[in-house]
């Protein structure tokens, strides 16, 4: 990822010699005002949602969506530093920040162009319609094969990671929302490329996000209950190993995803620690709000709780 350095914040509206003041409306004034706010705000990470908000109120706001992204793609960080793109992705309408996103990549090379266009795919997928499936497919296949060849940096090696991670849930998702393909070659569709993604991340030196690719391989297993559970879990439990003590945000995050999913590998297999495993999720701190709130958690409970009664479970 680009350093979090001056260099890479956002300079003010002269010198992106986009529009000058005397050239421009008093309402393009606004709306680049608002736009250089943005920006400042990803650094500072304050909420952009009643910035983008005012943008919609102009009506040459759909043009500076226009200066935003070409502000974006010349200071890179923006959209590579996590809590930058974070705070324009959580604050920024859905289809406003595929927009940015469409004409940042547009801008961009090599594996910035690349990183943006997994956060576009991922941001299309997540919307699970046909259409925007099929074009985070198309996207990154695109992108992908831009620097497949040849020798790689480290950037261009974990960038490559993070899409075919990316890419894993498409197959998948095109096979379980419109039946699109048969099961047997969307999943290893999706396998070939989480292993990929886990060699390309660790080649590149983030074992965090190889360990997530390694984390997904396993989940995808057990969802569709291919392979040998008990060896799943042996696999988990070293995943889990070399997670503990991590003191990032992300890899508490995907500790919490390999310990869950040891329950799950637990259960199938009959572990004798199944129980075990379980109490220790379930206590984690914050664990109702990560598997997505008391609904959903109580659903996973009644799946995996080895002390309800088996039939109890097995129909739950």
């Amino acid at each position: 990822m680009t350093a979090d350095d001056p260099e890479n914040e956002p300079r003010g509206k002269s010198d992106l010699d986009l529009h000058t003041a005397d050239q421009a409306s008093p309402e393009r004034i606004d709306a680049q005002t608002i736009a250089t706010t943005i920006l400042t705000k990803c650094v500072s990470g304050d909420d952009v949602s009643g910035d983008f908000a005012k943008l919609a109120e102009i009506s040459d706001g759909g043009n500076i969506m226009e200066y935003l992204a070409t502000a974006l793609a010349e200071h890179s960080s923006m959209l590579t530093t996590p809590q930058h793109w974070m705070t324009l992705s959580k604050g920024a309408e859905v289809e406003s920040y595929i927009t940015v996103l469409r004409i940042a990549r547009r801008k961009m090379s090599g594996a910035n162009r690349l990183i943006i266009a997994t956060k576009l795919a991922d941001t299309l997928r997540r919307k699970g319609d046909k259409v925007s499936l099929e074009d985070a497919e198309q996207i990154l296949a695109e992108d992908i094969p831009t620097i497949t060849d040849g020798e790689r940096n480290g950037e261009e090696l974990r960038a490559l990671g993070s899409a075919l991670y990316t890419r894993s849930f498409i197959p998948l998702g095109k096979k379980e929302k419109f039946g699109t393909g048969e099961e047997l070659p969307a999943l290893s569709a999706s396998l070939d490329d989480l292993r990929k993604s886990a060699e390309y991340a660790r080649e590149g030196g983030d074992e965090e996000n190889a360990i997530q690719s390694e984390i997904r391989v396993c989940a995808v297993q057990l969802d569709h209950n291919y392979g040998d559970a008990a060896e799943i879990l042996e696999t988990l439990d070293c995943l889990v190993a070399k997670l503990q003590g991590a003191g990032s945000t992300w890899a508490k995050r995907f500790l919490k995803n390999a310990l869950g999913r040891r329950v799950e590998a637990a259960a199938k297999s009959h572990d004798a620690q199944w129980g075990m495993y379980y109490g220790e999720y379930i206590a984690l701190p914050g664990i109702e709000q990560h598997c997505g709130g008391k609904e959903a958690f109580d659903e996973w409970k009644a799946h995996y709780n080895p002390f309800l009664p088996r039939e109890e479970t097995e129909s739950a």
